[in-house]
């Protein structure tokens, strides 16, 4: 068995049981799904509020459209996300926020041991652009749906600018290779965000609400994506 024939099985199989658990948890809905090509290259964007979203995410693609997806993710998550789809990548937004943990540091051996974790993660994160512009190439061209949360990072009920590097790169594939690659928001909201209990008790409260709400595809040509892509996903997720 293949590698990836492997990753879809076990793809398969956690989505199922994701599915079972958290449906009966929340109260879970999914509109727009098919918006979503039952087939080719697809640029996913959502909004990611929870580590959950990616669950939601699978679920979404799995269940309701009958496909399997990549995820790009940052290198220091567990590799056995690879196996569900991820594609780690090391990200200039890490070396930035260690950095910034290095300047305020006081203790000398914390401050040690944090410069050289920024050594070795500026190490392997040379060439990561070249690496995620390869890698979403080969994706595009075998038909594949990507998945990027497009502010480069967790933002719990707020936007955050887009960060269009894997936009960009798609942009200069589509026309490298000849292929059209759909760009599709997807916002998700959590009802009880701010529940009385607290931002973490109101998020996992019994039969809380969760809607996960596909756009429409955009050209990913289209100079106005960011905009369009910042003010979906803000509406659809109720921000």
């Amino acid at each position: 068995m293949g590698v990836w024939k492997r990753n879809k099985t076990v793809f398969y199989l956690s989505s199922c049981v994701c599915r079972g658990v958290l449906h009966s948890y929340f109260d879970v809905e999914y509109s727009g799904e098919e918006n979503i090509p039952e087939e080719g290259p697809v640029l996913l964007l959502p909004k990611h509020q929870a580590l959950r979203d990616i669950v939601y995410e699978g679920i979404l693609l799995r269940h309701w459209r009958g496909r399997y997806a990549y995820w790009v993710m940052k290198s220091g998550l567990p590799g056995i996300l690879g196996l569900y789809g991820a594609v780690k990548i090391g990200r200039s937004l890490d070396l930035i926020n260690l950095r910034k943990k290095i300047r305020v540091e006081k203790n000398e051996k914390k401050k040690k041991k944090l410069k050289e974790k920024f050594r070795a993660q500026k190490e392997e994160a040379k060439g990561f652009k070249e690496e995620l512009r390869e890698k979403l190439k080969e994706f595009y061209r075998n038909g594949e749906v990507v998945v990027v949360h497009p502010e480069g990072t967790r933002s719990f009920g707020e936007m955050l600018d887009i960060e269009n590097l894997a936009i960009n790169f798609t942009r200069e594939i589509e026309e490298e290779c000849g292929i059209k690659v759909p760009a599709i928001p997807v916002g998700i909201e959590y009802s009880s965000l701010w529940g009385s209990r607290g931002k973490f008790a109101s998020l996992w409260t019994l039969k809380a609400k969760v809607r996960v709400r596909v756009g429409r595809a955009y050209d990913v040509q289209d100079k106005d994506l960011d905009k369009i892509v910042y003010e979906s996903l803000r509406r659809f997720s109720n921000l």
